[in-house]
């Protein structure tokens, strides 16, 4: 999130980092349950949504050239460690579910 975040504005990502850390901190101690989940569905939405445009815009080529997105296989060892984290921090979570049953 900060990374993205320094994209965005240009500020250094590193005060992104604390400040996420502590508005998430301050969240998960004062917000209820139900809060959270409100604002997590929200977010999803707006994934959803922007997926959404971007097939929208890919369809009447409008955004030809400016949406252009292609996948590959990684090449690198670098593009082989993003991909094994991504999956990791993606799958672990439900690991742990599977094995209090």
């Amino acid at each position: 999130m900060a990374d993205a975040a320094e994209m965005l504005s240009g500020i250094n990502s590193h005060l992104f980092v604390v400040g996420f850390a502590l508005l998430i901190s301050w969240a998960t101690i004062r917000l209820h349950y139900h809060q959270i989940a409100n604002v997590l569905k929200w977010l999803v939405l707006c994934a959803l949504r922007l997926s959404h445009t971007r097939l929208w815009l890919e369809r009447t080529g409008a955004g030809s050239g400016s949406c252009d997105l292609r996948t590959s296989m990684p090449q690198t060892r670098d593009e082989w460690s993003t991909l094994v984290a991504i999956l990791g921090t993606t799958i672990s979570p439900y690991l742990f579910f599977w094995q209090c049953e």
